[in-house]
């Protein structure tokens, strides 16, 4: 085999779990973990928050995707470590100067929780059926949402208002790891699903009316491992993260990524059901006699204040205002606390998380955490902008 760019050549490595992916020599069993990590969270971290001089982490030790999380915090100024919950926590949420979780405290039964400074206090309760279970904690405008298979929960101040969803919710939304956002117009909430090798794809939920629609895009994508060779194909590309566009107030912003034997994944601008390309890192190589092409996984985004972080398997992206982005390197990640971490780039922390690792053979993949909260709230459905 003609030798691979540098890229592509070191795969199952937690000191590189940045680095693209593709033909792979696989190892025999699974790759080894790193021995330091969480004693509650482990690897597998489903969400992370700095908010209040505090990291918080979500997940669970070699845990398969789902509601069931422990929650822990680290002081970042000292490294103390507190339990938060050791278990039922199905969701957490910074926006708009706040922090939320949500914790499922028996069966079927939840409470959202807000940090006060020194202690969770609980805001609302709710039941959910076995039909109508959880998919997401989220915002819309100022306001915490759960999103739930059947419809939308809002928490306004005469209590919780429901949104259900139609047509046949069933057969569009699903399982899988989900991120969401809605754009400053307040009109809609994009869901992305990460399902891993089973792709996820993305969803629109109209805030008015309730109607759902997929979002995909036949136009074609330059790599085309995941998506079949298109921008975005709900049956095979899994959506990571969505932030609002902070350029067009009707749109978002998707990451797209897969590393599972190839590389792959784009970052994408969705407005309404349009779909367009923002950016796409591409890595040519000889294999077999043939020039094959392979993109960047991108895992996370998070708005900045004059534009936003995209995080992927390649290193780190600064996208601002216009032209191209800045990249960084992937940093070098030190052992602080037990959790392997950096802190070498101004406003924002990078870690690693294996909570793909249960859904395809991606290994270890990056995280972004940001240390501000730049996003203004959205408009409620209704609100005066």
């Amino acid at each position: 085999m003609t030798a691979l760019p540098r890229i592509v050549r070191r795969v199952f490595s937690a000191a590189v779990v940045f680095l693209a992916l593709a033909r792979p020599v696989l190892a025999e069993g699974e790759p080894a973990r790193p021995e330091a990590g969480d004693p509650d969270v482990g690897s597998r971290i489903a969400g992370a928050v700095a908010f209040d001089g505090r990291l918080w982490l979500m997940g669970g030790a070699r845990q398969m995707p789902g509601q069931n999380w422990a929650l822990v915090s680290y002081d970042l100024a000292t490294g103390t470590r507190v339990r938060a919950y050791s278990k039922g926590v199905a969701g957490l949420l910074a926006a708009n100067g706040r922090f939320w979780i949500l914790r499922q405290t028996s069966e079927g039964n939840y409470v959202l929780e807000e940090w006060t400074g020194n202690a969770f206090i609980e805001r609302a309760k709710f039941s959910a059926s076995q039909r109508n279970p959880l998919l997401a904690l989220t915002a819309v405008g100022s306001r915490p949402a759960v999103l739930q298979l059947k419809g939308l929960r809002i928490m306004e101040d005469q209590g919780w208002r429901e949104l259900k969803a139609k047509p046949s919710p069933e057969n569009i939304l699903g399982w899988g790891l989900a991120s969401t956002a809605t754009p400053a117009d307040g009109s809609a909430l994009y869901i992305g699903f990460d399902r891993g090798e089973w792709g996820g794809g993305m969803v629109r939920l109209d805030l008015k009316t309730g109607s759902l629609d997929e979002i995909e895009s036949n136009a074609p994508a330059a790599s085309g491992y995941a998506g079949g060779g298109t921008l975005l194909n709900g049956g095979l590309d899994p959506v990571n993260g969505i932030i609002p566009d902070p350029a067009n107030p009707d749109c978002v912003i998707a990451a797209v990524g897969l590393v599972h034997f190839e590389s792959a994944g784009r970052i994408l601008r969705v407005c309404g059901r349009e779909v367009s390309l923002i950016f796409e890192k591409l890595h040519p190589y000889q294999y077999d006699g043939r020039t094959m092409t392979v993109s960047e996984a991108f895992f996370g985004l998070h708005p900045s204040k004059d534009g936003f972080w995209a995080i992927s398997n390649g290193g780190v992206y600064r996208f601002g205002k216009a032209g191209e982005p800045a990249h960084f390197d992937p940093p070098k990640l030190e052992d602080w606390n037990g959790l392997h971490i950096s802190r070498a780039l101004p406003g924002v922390l990078v870690m690693t998380t294996d909570v793909n690792w249960a859904m395809s053979v991606s290994g270890y993949t990056p995280m972004i955490v940001p240390l501000e909260d730049p996003a203004p709230a959205s408009p409620s459905p209704g609100q005066e902008q």
